[in-house]
C-alpha cells in the first residue's frame, strides 16, 4: 500500500473519531443545557423531576465514553500522521496546519476527558444521587459554571472543528500546486 494510501486511511480514521467526538459532546451539551437555567448565575433547574434528571445524567455520562473515544481516535490518527509525514510536513501546509491545531485544542480536551471520567466513576461506582455532591458540582456543574473552562472548551471545539475542515479541503498544498 503506498504511503498515499495510508495517508487517506488514517485521514478517514480521524475525521470519524471526529465525528464520534463532535457529536457526543454537541449531544452531551445539549442534555446539559436542558438541566441549567441562567438568572444570576448558571444553575440547576428546580422544576425538573430527580428521575428524569439522573435519567439524563446517565445519557451525559453514556456519552461521554463515546465522546472520549472520538477523542482518542483522532489523537492517535493525529500521533501516526505527524510520525509517517514529518519529513514532508513543510510541503504539506494542510497538514501541518491541521496537526497544530488539534495539539492546541489538545490540554482542554484532556481535562473534559478526566471530568467525565471522574463523574462516571461517582455515578456509577460511588452512586451519588443527590445534585449537592461535591463530585457532581465539580464534574458536572464546573464545567459550564466556570467561565475559563467553558469558553476554552468552546475554543476547543473551534480548533477541532477548524483542523477537520484543512484534513478535508486540503489549503496550503505545495505538494499539488507543482
Amino acid at each position: 500500500m503506498s504511503k498515499e494510501k495510508v495517508n487517506k486511511v488514517v485521514f478517514t480514521i480521524a475525521l470519524i473519531g471526529f465525528a464520534l467526538w463532535l457529536g457526543g459532546n454537541v449531544t452531551r451539551n445539549a442534555i446539559a443545557y436542558d438541566f441549567l437555567e441562567i438568572k444570576e448565575q448558571i444553575g440547576i433547574k428546580q422544576q425538573i423531576e430527580m428521575q428524569e434528571y439522573w435519567y439524563g445524567l446517565y445519557h451525559f455520562t453514556n456519552l461521554g465514553a463515546y465522546s472520549s473515544a472520538g477523542f482518542v481516535i483522532l489523537f492517535v490518527s493525529a500521533i501516526t500522521l505527524i510520525f509517517a509525514n514529518f519529513k514532508n510536513l513543510k510541503l504539506k501546509g494542510w497538514m501541518f496546519m491541521a496537526i497544530v491545531c488539534f495539539l492546541l485544542a489538545f490540554p482542554i480536551n484532556c481535562l473534559l476527558v478526566y471530568y467525565d471520567i471522574k463523574l462516571g466513576l461517582a455515578i456509577y461506582y460511588e452512586n451519588i444521587r443527590d445534585v449537592s455532591n461535591i463530585a457532581f458540582e465539580e464534574f458536572f456543574l464546573n464545567r459550564y459554571t466556570d467561565v475559563t473552562i467553558n469558553v476554552l472548551s468552546n475554543l476547543s471545539y473551534l480548533l477541532c472543528f477548524t483542523s477537520a475542515i484543512i484534513l478535508i479541503w486540503k489549503p496550503l498544498d505545495l505538494e499539488s500546486s507543482k
